[in-house]
């Protein structure tokens, strides 16, 4: 157990501040959210046939 009144370590699992993703990973994230939304309508027009 730390001393009260320490800063919790790099290791813990308490929660930490949000901060927003990198470029990289929004960039990824974008790219998949397309990518789903191709299979989605992709899917309904094999399902209509």
């Amino acid at each position: 157990m730390s001393p009260a009144g320490r800063e919790p370590t790099h290791g813990s699992m308490l929660a930490q501040p949000l901060k927003p993703p990198s470029a990289g990973r929004a960039a990824a994230y974008l790219g998949l959210f397309l990518l789903g939304v191709v299979v989605g309508v992709a899917g309904s027009l094999v399902q209509a046939a």
